[in-house]
């Protein structure tokens, strides 16, 4: 079975219709009843469970649940790549992911280890716009000792964050160290929301960006157009919409979010299925869409489902211009039905199809699910062979778009790579890099107290390129903090100096301003973001053609 991040990926798409929610079926409204066929099967089953369980020489150990999971996804399996079965655990964890709120303190958190691997703590990173960890007072760098008077002491980040998450309105009791000093907070767990959108700013003077990276939630619309009037407010002339890693959730807030800068009446997408109630169409129902506004699109193997729609409605109707890699290419929508006990059947009830008429669905026709999962939006999705395989479409202005493997940017950009192993050491100096800036912003480090911090992160703030600089002081300070006191390389440490000094600064960041903030620096060195925005004259040459061109499909 899949874990929680594969059943995102598998199910996130359209848990309702296009045009309004689709009820889940009731699960006693089966069609008609079975035939003799089935029952003959059903009962050819019960007699091969019996004799397994009577004769196997581990018969005695058959797990009901497990054999009925196990079963039931090897089935569906066999249909397509996204029908599956969910136990009563892993459908509670998918209602869970779907609700783009859970109930806690609102912190984000981080362990620090010894160079053994040990867990040391965990600690407070940032804390929650508005939250109330953030209501509490706490801040970076504060050390989690005890919650509900149990010692947190060399816990790992699950176990400390499963005592911090409960139910909205209850209380828990933090005790953080700070300085020295055991600081007791009593506090009262409430609603976290998880936006769709986690930032939207000026990445240049005229140049709006807004990270659409998330799930598409019931509250995305509201996000998107709430980013789009603060940006126009700042003076936005053309947009980049980061689409990337999005994995889908709603086909009704794909469409709605498409509408935002169609026309009224310009269909958008539709769906086909084998019942009435799978087949519907997204046609732009907003009076004030902003048509005018150029749009550079980025869109990454991750993008999938109805991602992968809006991508699709931008790309279709000509409205935006696309940067990246191809997305993964799930172009089924699935209906959820409710059983006993919890659990939870998904089944793939219909199909997309965008304004051209492709469909973006990739090929599961030999039925491997490794090949189907691990070579979604490869480049060998972009070979020459596969490309003459894939149909063609043209939009309104003559521009040619495939069909199959997933949606295909109009400009192929890779993010920047490095190799496994290097990635692995860099991601294991995290710690390291934590641990060092909470000693630095906490003053600890001679000679360089000017980098102490005295409050919580300050929020909203216009980030100049001077704040917070990594001198050659701080690097060496982290340098014999790194290599003496944590036994890394000197000779690799020195190697990556430009990534740490970036890394670090970062962190910095984290801590006075927050996570938000902190994320604009890595923006700088995206080497796909920064091409985004050297295609802003590329998406103004399409909408001109756009305007221009007669609309010859509704």
């Amino acid at each position: 079975m899949k874990n929680l991040s594969g059943l995102l990926l598998a199910f996130f798409s359209a848990i309702g219709a296009v045009a309004a929610q689709v009820p889940s079926p009731s699960p006693t409204a089966l069609p008609k009843p079975l035939n003799a066929e089935f029952k003959k099967i059903l009962e050819t089953d019960s007699e091969a469970v019996k004799i397994i369980a009577a004769n196997h020489i581990s018969g005695s150990r058959l797990n009901p649940e497990q054999l009925t999971t196990v079963s039931l996804h090897y089935l569906l399996q066999s249909l397509d790549p996204h029908s599956d079965y969910l136990n009563a655990e892993q459908a509670e964890e998918f209602r869970t992911a779907m609700n783009p709120q859970y109930f806690g303190i609102g912190s984000g958190l981080t362990e620090i280890r010894n160079p053994g691997g040990e867990v040391l703590g965990v600690f407070i990173r940032e804390t929650f716009r508005g939250g109330p960890s953030e209501r509490a007072g706490l801040r970076f760098g504060d050390a989690i000792v005890e919650i509900d008077g149990l010692p947190m002491r060399g816990k790992d980040f699950i176990e400390v964050r499963s005592h911090l998450i409960g139910a909205r309105g209850t209380k828990v009791i933090v005790t953080i160290e700070r300085n020295g000093a055991r600081l007791r907070n009593d506090i009262i767990r409430d609603a976290i929301p998880t936006p769709s959108i986690p930032d939207a700013y000026l990445i240049r003077p005229d140049v709006g960006y807004i990270a659409l990276t998330e799930n598409l939630t019931r509250n995305t619309h509201d996000e998107l157009v709430a980013a789009l009037s603060k940006l126009r407010a700042a003076g936005m002339k053309s947009l980049i919409l980061d689409i990337r890693n999005n994995v889908g959730g709603f086909a009704r807030q794909a469409c709605l979010a498409v509408s935002e800068f169609v026309s009224y009446g310009q269909r958008i997408f539709s769906t086909e299925g084998r019942a009435s109630d799978g087949s519907a169409n997204c046609v732009s129902e907003n009076k004030k869409a902003d048509v005018e506004t150029p749009i550079v699109a980025m869109i990454s193997p991750k993008t999938a489902s109805s991602a992968e729609f809006l991508s699709a409605g931008l790309q279709d109707t000509d409205r935006a211009f696309f940067v990246g890699e191809n997305t993964f290419g799930k172009g089924l929508l699935q209906s959820g039905f409710e059983l006993e006990g919890g659990r939870r059947l998904y089944l793939t009830t219909s199909r997309f199809v965008a304004a051209t008429g492709r469909r973006p669905q990739r090929d599961y026709s030999d039925g491997s699910l490794y090949r189907y999962y691990s070579d979604a939006g490869s480049v060998e999705e972009n070979s020459t062979a596969l490309i003459a395989k894939r149909p063609a479409f043209k939009t309104r202005t003559g521009r040619t778009l495939l069909g199959g493997g997933g949606i295909t940017p109009d400009e192929i950009v890779h993010p920047l790579v490095v190799n496994e192993r290097l990635s692995r050491w860099r991601n294991s100096l995290d710690s390291i890099v934590f641990s060092f800036t909470r000693e630095l912003v906490a003053g600890r480090l001679p000679g360089l107290e000017s980098y102490r911090l005295d409050g919580p992160a300050v929020r909203d703030h216009e980030l100049k390129d001077d704040e917070l600089p990594v001198t050659n002081g701080v690097f060496q300070a982290f340098r014999a903090f790194a290599v003496e006191g944590q036994k890394v390389s000197a000779a690799r440490f020195d190697a990556n100096r430009t990534f740490l000094e970036r890394s670090l600064r970062t962190e910095l960041i984290v801590a006075a301003y927050g996570s938000t903030i902190a994320k604009r620096i890595n923006d700088r060195a995206d080497p796909q973001l920064l091409r985004a925005i050297d295609a802003v004259p590329n998406a103004k040459l399409l909408l001109t053609r756009a305007l221009t061109t007669p609309n010859v499909r509704k």
